[in-house]
């Protein structure tokens, strides 16, 4: 009986980039998921076809597509981190003495507001429990509760088969600039009109900065920042003191510089609807999610 091929080494972190890459679509969309340069991610890729012996994305047009060698990857590598990370949240107890752990993972819409509320009064009731929280994308976070790696996750889309959707509310996206800026004197602004002006904004690892740029990308349009910030409240002041536009959630404008000017966006998906998502049926009973649901949903009534 012939022995099997002697496999080269790999990481993984190399299964982590393969499946950003093969998600993505594209070496630079992986790349920019996992916060690496392209060249970077370009050469990994390359070591793990060599490690494993085989071709494993084959360029299109605009971008690479996992070849049936990949797909078989891509299904086996999901699966062993979704396992792991299961590992870690298992064993997180016996390191931290026990204590209860919840993995919530939220927009950053959300986390600029709702979510912070809700942990507020959370914490108070339930002392001994800790909560591990993520900002991501809503099609990450959906990903992420409907392979089990959150518990819970905070979206603005309520489609997946194995999930439960309870709706929370309703957030509108406005654009704020300072009350003597030229498009103060507008009613609303169509999103291409902001893309003509010089634009205050998050940094790139913030999914609400993933957002906008993803909207652009649409459009065809790009996003000309004249400065990226880590957090509102700095956005704010930036914009109020003339140095440029800035689309916002309109729920963080009351923490803002009271001096902004606030327009709205005139856009279908400005106004989105947030939901707390959860697995349709849990194998295990988890008491804890059950009480946070109910700390965030009473954020919203």
């Amino acid at each position: 009986m012939p022995k099997p091929a002697r496999r080269g080494r790999y990481t993984l972190e190399d299964l982590r980039i393969f499946l950003a890459v093969a998600d993505a679509g594209s070496i630079s969309g992986g790349a920019e998921r996992c916060f690496l340069a392209p060249s970077s991610v370009s050469e990994r890729m390359s070591a793990l076809e060599a490690a494993l012996g085989t071709k494993l994305l084959r360029r299109i047009q605009r971008g690479v597509r996992p070849t049936p060698a990949g797909r078989i990857l891509q299904t086996h590598a999901r699966r062993c981190l979704t396992q792991l990370e299961q590992l870690n949240t298992d064993l997180a107890g016996y390191s931290q003495h026990m204590r209860s752990q919840i993995t919530l993972f939220a927009t950053g819409t959300s986390l600029s507001s709702l979510v912070p509320r809700a942990l507020e009064t959370f914490f108070v009731a339930n002392p001994e429990v800790d909560v591990d929280l993520f900002e991501k994308k809503t099609d990450q976070i959906i990903e992420a509760v409907a392979s089990g790696r959150a518990d819970l996750g905070v979206v603005s889309d309520n489609q997946h088969a194995d999930l439960r959707f309870l709706p929370l509310c309703r957030d509108e996206l406005v654009i704020i600039c300072s009350p003597n800026h030229p498009l103060a004197v507008h009613e609303s602004l169509r999103f291409g009109d902001c893309l003509d002006e010089r634009i205050v904004g998050l940094r790139n690892d913030a999914s609400f900065h993933q957002f906008i740029q993803d909207r652009a990308r649409q459009a065809g349009r790009k996003v000309a920042y004249r400065v990226q910030v880590n957090e509102f409240g700095t956005l704010g002041r930036l914009v109020a003191a003339g140095a440029g536009i800035a689309i916002v959630p309109k729920s963080i404008t009351p923490q803002l510089d009271k001096r902004l000017h606030l327009l709205p966006l005139n856009e279908p998906w400005a106004v989105r609807q947030l939901y707390l998502c959860m697995p349709s049926v849990r194998e295990t009973p988890n008491p804890n999610a059950d009480e946070l649901t109910d700390h965030i949903r009473r954020q919203t009534q």
